[in-house]
């Protein structure tokens, strides 16, 4: 076997699980990328912010839980941030779930590493 036919994959410890796992580099594009493209230019701007927090405030059924899912996959998808050193607070359990549901579409297995709470459930942690 030479050496250029060896190929490794980084192992990353987890503070959540207290695991070591293989991060996923594979997004799950197509799905992605016609959500990203359905998105209005304020919407777009959100999602492609990677700097800092973004606070979303809208009424019921505007698509804040996809504009904040499409923000973190974007986050792991264009910077070496990992997905345990992300945090996302929603006021319902619907909503967390709801949120979870989504990234596991756009990302992937790496869904369960991101850190979603509600405030309530944050705050009791």
């Amino acid at each position: 076997m030479t050496q250029s036919s060896l190929s490794y994959l980084p192992l990353y410890f987890s503070k959540i699980t207290g695991s070591l796992y293989v991060r996923q580099q594979t997004f799950p594009e197509l799905k992605y990328e016609t959500a990203f493209t359905k998105l209005n230019k304020a919407q777009k701007q959100a999602v492609m912010s990677t700097e800092g927090p973004v606070m979303t405030i809208a009424g019921p059924g505007t698509g804040k839980t996809q504009l904040l899912a499409m923000r973190v996959g974007h986050i792991l998808k264009s910077t070496d941030v990992f997905p345990h050193n992300i945090l996302c607070l929603t006021y319902t359990d619907a909503a967390a779930v709801e949120m979870r549901n989504r990234l596991l579409q756009f990302i992937g297995p790496d869904a369960y590493q991101v850190n979603i709470f509600t405030f309530h459930g944050f705050c009791n942690r």
